[in-house]
Formats: C-alpha cells, structure tokens, sequence
C-alpha cells in the first residue's frame, strides 16, 4: 500500500499527449486501403447514425466502424497495415507528442509518481504509440470490445483499478470537456489546448481552479530544444510495409 503522501498524475491521451484523434485516424486509414470496405461502409450509413444518437449506443458504433475497417484481416495483414498506418500518420501527416506533454510525464516520474495515460483509444493501439513515443513505466487503460473508456467511464475504470485514496495529490492533464468527471477527482487540474466550447464548460465547472496551457508538438516549435535523455529516438522513420488487400 502507497504512502498517504504519494501523487498520481493522470493524462488523456488524443489531443493532451499525441496531437491527434488516434482510434479515429486508424480508422480511416484502414478505410482508405480497400475500396470494399469503403463500399460496405457506405451501405451501412443508416446504422451508424441510428447508433449516433446516444453516449450508450456510441461505442457500438466505433466499435462497428472498426471492425468493418479491419474484420477479418489475417495477422500478417493487421501487422502491414498497422506498421503502413505509424508511417502515415508521423511521416505523412506530421501527427506527434506534444513536447510538454513529454515533459510533464517525466518529471512526475522523475519524481516518484505514479503515472497513468487513460484514453478513449483502442487498448491495443495506445499501448503501441505509447511504446513508439517511448512512453514508458506508465499504466494505461483504453478502450475495449466489452467497455468505452470516456467521460464518466474513466472514472470507473479508475476506481475500479487503483485506490486513489492512498493519494494526496492527483493531477489532471485533458483536452476536452469529457474529462471533467475525471478531473473532478484531482487536486490540480490542466487542460491541454482546449477548444472554445471546451474551455467554456471547464470554466463553468472549475472557475478559477484549473490551469489552461498552450502545447505544441516538436515540428511547430522553431526552436525545440534537443532531446534528453529521457527521450529515446522514436521510430517514426521506418518505410511502409506491402499491404494487400
């Protein structure tokens, strides 16, 4: 058991850690690879927006936008796909880490707390990016078939996976408005570049009792400072697989 006084940092990971949507950018990328799915896709319109309509039936329709993305792909193909994918989006598209968001998670660790990266994501491909940002010694929890890690639902999982009682101080790094259930448990709460609406709903809620921050990923900062030690060469720069399909 943790001493009272210990910390607990929690960071959301699309827009407060990586500069973009991650489930959603393989998604589409997935798409664009079969002309197939894309028709499949569009013949199944009618359902997607039958399951938009609630927070409860969301999840099964990201859920079904995957698996009409990627169901039934061997996993030599997944593993090209994937590998295809990591390319794209830090090569292509210029998609990184914020390099604060970097910061603050090694200076938590570095001094001695506990770290956890909670997303809405799919499990498996936070946990990737994650190792390819080499983010590491964190705990992480996503999203899963059976369970939708967002808004009220990282609390849960939360209080469902750690006491957060044996804490004295937890901190809060989010982007959107659908952390405010999550950071209503912290003691020090940042919100990550937040959009308009976004930042009037944490001001209703927060007032004063929160922090606003600007970050922005080492490719728009004209003089980013030179790695340290605590960031390892990323593996943005291998070459796309053959990917069949």
């Amino acid at each position: 058991m943790r001493d009272a006084t210990s910390t607990l940092a929690l960071f959301d990971f699309d827009h407060t850690i990586l500069s973009a949507d991650s489930s959603g950018e393989f998604i589409r990328f997935a798409f664009q690879q079969s002309a197939n799915r894309q028709r499949m896709l569009k013949m199944a319109t009618p359902l997607f927006k039958m399951l938009s309509v609630s927070p409860r039936t969301e999840w099964r329709r990201n859920w079904l936008y995957y698996q009409f993305a990627v169901g039934g792909k061997s996993h030599k193909r997944m593993e090209n796909l994937k590998h295809d994918f990591y390319h794209h989006l830090f090569k292509h598209k210029r998609v990184g880490a914020y390099v604060s968001a970097m910061d603050k998670i090694w200076e938590h660790q570095k001094s001695g707390h506990d770290v956890v990266v909670i997303s809405g994501s799919l499990q498996w491909l936070l946990e990737e990016l994650c190792e390819r940002l080499n983010i590491q010694d964190v705990t992480i929890y996503g999203s899963r078939k059976d369970w939708f890690c967002y808004g009220p639902n990282k609390v849960i999982t939360l209080q469902d996976n750690i006491n957060l009682t044996n804490y004295q101080e937890i901190h809060g790094y989010s982007d959107s408005a659908a952390d405010i259930p999550m950071l209503r448990l912290c003691t020090h709460k940042t919100v990550v570049n937040p959009k308009a609406e976004c930042a009037r709903k944490f001001e209703q809620v927060f007032g004063n009792e929160h922090q606003v921050v600007s970050w922005e990923t080492q490719a728009h900062q004209s003089n980013a400072k030179q790695s340290g030690d605590h960031k390892a060469k990323s593996q943005y720069d291998q070459e796309p697989a053959n990917q069949n399909e």
